[in-house]
């Protein structure tokens, strides 16, 4: 029996995204063509929100939209670039080294960047460049948004928004549960907020009742070994690798709540982040505690749909027992942010400000030829 190589078969694989993408055409919607470049797969990651989760909403505004699975070879994406002749296309993110105008000289393209990669030495001169070539650029953050305008002269600010907004209904906390979630892409990549979680925990101490409960990539190992003082402390800690976005929620909702330190001051990593796993928070219905900082406090109003907090844990700690000895305000502080989460960070209110953006970028002169 003749078996296909690993090449043969990765080909084949390739050959049926695109034959995919060609078929999925014909329903992409009327209207002016928009491709989108992902960075990665579908879910909970920015490429899925940004990217994938973009597409339904910005057709039902009247755009044909086109999603590019990021396997496709560049003469695929090339291929279907000129048989489509799109309007524009949209690079999520450069870390795809194909998410590049200078393979699409024809077409016009927009960069969108949800992290700061600029900050990474080895990624800044790519990115100065691909920012330059683009006529527009979107940032997840007004950090972000204000390095881009340095060299794109129309930049927005639109931030990451959720399908699972607007299936969002009710409060659906647990009024039995006192454990402190913390979501995160990289457990131990993010030491400075790490560390933040792993004293708080301990601040809040073992007659509180919590356990700690930590969902994200990292060695299971290496992160217990961190966290040891608060397992000496008696207070239960688990262990969850990174999940698929519609397990990350319902694991989420079982917490009681969402912790989202951000340490804008001394972590790199930090200072271009907007909303990350706070939206599988939201999503999943319990109460937030973020920092003033980044985004943040422009969501959250302090004490009524989440709680903004400087870095001290006394004042976190404060925080988090009185939402434990009162599930009515859980409930009140989670209704409050369900009904901002649809308005505000929904994926069709971050396609309405994509349509607004590519309209008044048609409406140039020249337009999008």
């Amino acid at each position: 029996m003749k078996h296909e190589s690993p090449s043969a078969l990765r080909k084949l694989g390739h050959l049926s995204r695109e034959v995919g993408v060609r078929v999925s055409s014909l329903w992409a919607g009327t209207g002016d063509t928009v491709m989108i470049f992902p960075g990665g797969g579908q879910g909970g990651t920015a490429a899925g929100l940004r990217g994938w989760s973009l597409a339904p909403p910005l057709r039902k505004l009247g755009f044909r939209v086109i999603v590019i699975p990021p396997q496709l070879e560049l003469a695929q994406r090339q291929r279907l670039v000129a048989k489509e002749s799109p309007d524009f296309l949209i690079f999520q993110k450069c870390r795809d080294p194909l998410n590049d105008p200078a393979f699409f000289p024809q077409t016009p393209c927009i960069l969108d960047m949800d992290d700061a990669d600029f900050l990474n030495p080895s990624a800044t001169e790519r990115i100065t460049r691909i920012t330059g070539q683009c006529i527009a650029a979107v940032g997840g953050s007004a950090f972000v948004e204000a390095w881009l305008a340095q060299y794109c002269p129309t930049t927005r600010v639109i931030w990451t928004g959720s399908p699972l907004a607007e299936v969002v209904s009710g409060a659906k906390i647990d009024p039995t549960s006192r454990t402190l979630v913390y979501a995160v892409s990289d457990i131990l990549g993010f030491p400075q907020e790490t560390a933040f979680v792993r004293d708080l925990a301990i601040a809040c101490g073992p007659d509180s009742g919590i356990r700690l409960h930590l969902i994200g990539r990292g060695n299971r190992d290496s992160v217990l070994d961190f966290f040891a003082p608060v397992i000496r402390a008696g207070i239960p800690v688990d262990v969850t690798g990174w999940l698929p976005y519609e397990k990350l929620i319902e694991r989420v909702g079982r917490g009681a709540v969402g912790l989202a330190p951000l340490d804008t001051e001394r972590s790199l990593a930090s200072k271009g982040k907007s909303f990350g796993k706070v939206l599988a928070y939201l999503a999943a219905g319990i109460p937030v505690l973020c920092s003033d900082a980044a985004e943040y406090p422009h969501f959250f109003r302090s004490g009524v749909n989440g709680y903004v907090l400087p870095g001290d844990h006394a004042l976190w700690r404060d925080t988090i027992l009185a939402l434990l000895a009162d599930s009515g305000l859980r409930e009140q502080i989670v209704t409050a942010a369900n009904r901002d989460f649809r308005e505000r960070l929904s994926a069709t209110t971050m396609a309405e400000q994509w349509s607004h953006l590519l309209l008044q970028l048609k409406a140039k002169p020249g337009g999008s030829e």
